[in-house]
């Protein structure tokens, strides 16, 4: 079941890029915050499932770092390809975040938990 929501909240995320890009501006928030509320909730609680409780903060700290260490260069690559166009960097993150479901959606093998 966990899966089937998280995969639904990465398509809702990937799919606001497109949706805002279209000229549906609150829409797209709207999508853009149900998606990670969706996928959001089970991570935590399957890392605390898979990994033995004395790695667990570990494995969070590294969780945290590379997804928050990586923000700022988004944001820059966001910057400077909305600077050329908006519509484009929207629509290519969107590509990007739907390239991520379908690979995170057929190739895991968390699918088989």
């Amino acid at each position: 079941m966990w899966v089937q929501s998280s995969v639904a909240g990465f398509a809702l995320a990937s799919a606001a890029g497109l949706v805002s890009a279209a000229g549906g501006t609150v829409a797209g928030q709207a999508l853009r915050g149900a998606g990670p509320s969706l996928y959001g909730a089970n991570q935590q609680p399957l890392r605390q499932t898979l990994i033995a409780p004395e790695l667990l903060s570990r494995a969070t700290a590294t969780w945290r770092f590379l997804v928050y260490g990586t923000q700022p260069l988004g944001a820059l690559a966001g910057g400077l390809l909305g600077a050329v166009s908006l519509r484009a960097t929207l629509i290519t993150g969107a590509a990007v975040m739907a390239l991520a479901t379908v690979s995170a959606a057929r190739l895991s093998r968390i699918r088989a938990l």
